[in-house]
């Protein structure tokens, strides 16, 4: 019975971040109790007798680190989870060593996955995750992202703000890898969506989006993070391979129906091993231009277009495939721009999301194999 009559204890200085999950887990039959200050969570922690913690690393004051070395001095033995936008392995490790039961990337708008890592951590049973409950589980939640989160459209600022925090850092970087980016735009809701997910020990995915125009972009790209982290979820219950691209995109395509987002979204949705450098892809739309980089040759890599997502109707989506093996001197490059795009990369510039005031649309992000340059 989801999580009924579980005492949660929220712990996070962002008001809107913070609404958003409290609203999720008493959806959830939660019983929450939120502070936006660590000092005012540890007196409540000695208060009440908690079933589990969430609290946010960066916090004013006092960080969840000290936070939950004094949970420890204190004898408090309730599971806590870490909330941060802090992907570093060194923060990561502390945390866990700390006491921590898990940690989850800020901001995690997969609403579900909250859910799990409380259960994780209370080590609840899972066996209702049969292959039926695992089958609808992804429609569900898309439905659940749309009640919590569609209002959003008609709130611009509100809009903005929480977009934000959807932004990667200019680099995101793994063993033997790494994935940088530039998104510049003129409006105030970028219309660009980029997410990285470390899948394993070697395969690393990731999915760039487009939404040019329309009232739901936040919408789509939170629908869009929400549906990647749910099967990607669902595969590790059943113990499945990783899905491929061209599986990835039907299934999200099967939401997007469901759902009937109006929003075109061009997507690329790929993976890349990051042991023998091969590169799957999946590409549906019409403006994304791909390039093959070493250091200043760049050369366009041929990608036939598509209709964009939502604007194909038919149960069987139209899907460009390509699959392709980098050398540790390649980049595979990608985005969005006018004929000056190749210039834009030979600069090695990489700047994150940039809100710009007038200018071409620009966006681009490369993978690369090797992390060295930015020694």
């Amino acid at each position: 019975m989801a999580l009924s009559t579980l005492q949660v204890l929220l712990i996070d200085d962002d008001p809107i971040y913070r609404n958003l999950i409290v609203e999720f887990l008493c959806s959830r039959h939660a019983i929450v109790y939120e502070v936006s200050d660590i000092e005012q969570g540890l007196k409540l922690c000695q208060e009440h007798d908690f079933d589990v913690v969430l609290v946010d690393l960066s916090m004013p004051k006092m960080n969840a680190l000290q936070a939950m070395q004094t949970l420890g001095e204190l004898n408090l033995s309730m599971p806590r989870i870490v909330l941060s936008a802090n992907t570093m392995m060194e923060f990561i490790a502390k945390a866990l060593r700390l006491g921590a039961t898990d940690y989850l990337v800020k901001p995690e708008y997969d609403f579900m996955e909250i859910e799990y890592a409380i259960k994780r951590s209370l080590s609840l049973d899972f066996d209702f995750f049969d292959d039926f409950f695992v089958e609808h589980e992804v429609s569900k939640n898309a439905l659940q992202c749309h009640q919590y989160i569609e209002s959003l459209s008609d709130k611009k600022a509100t809009s903005s703000q929480v977009q934000s925090q959807l932004f990667n850092p200019p680099h995101i970087i793994f063993e033997r890898a790494s994935i940088h980016h530039s998104f510049f735009y003129q409006q105030p809701i970028c219309p660009y969506f980029l997410d990285v997910i470390l899948f394993s020990e070697t395969q690393t995915i990731f999915c760039f989006a487009f939404t040019p125009q329309g009232e739901h972009i936040v919408f789509s790209h939170l629908f869009l993070r929400t549906m990647l982290n749910e099967q990607l979820h669902c595969s590790s219950l059943k113990k499945q391979d990783l899905l491929s691209p061209l599986s990835m995109v039907r299934q999200i395509h099967q939401q997007v129906l469901k759902a009937e987002l109006s929003t075109p979204i061009h997507l690329v949705y790929g993976y890349f091993n990051r042991m023998d450098l091969s590169v799957e892809l999946a590409y549906v739309g019409q403006q994304i231009q791909f390039y093959l980089r070493e250091d200043q040759d760049i050369f366009h890599l041929f990608m036939e277009g598509t209709q964009p997502l939502s604007q194909q109707r038919e149960e069987d989506v139209e899907v460009t495939l390509k699959s392709l093996i980098l050398s540790s001197d390649q980049m595979l490059s990608f985005g969005i721009g006018d004929k000056g795009l190749p210039d834009i990369l030979r600069r090695n510039n990489h700047q994150g999301t940039i809100l710009q005031e007038q200018g071409s649309p620009l966006a681009y992000v490369e993978l690369n194999p090797d992390t060295s340059f930015l020694a």
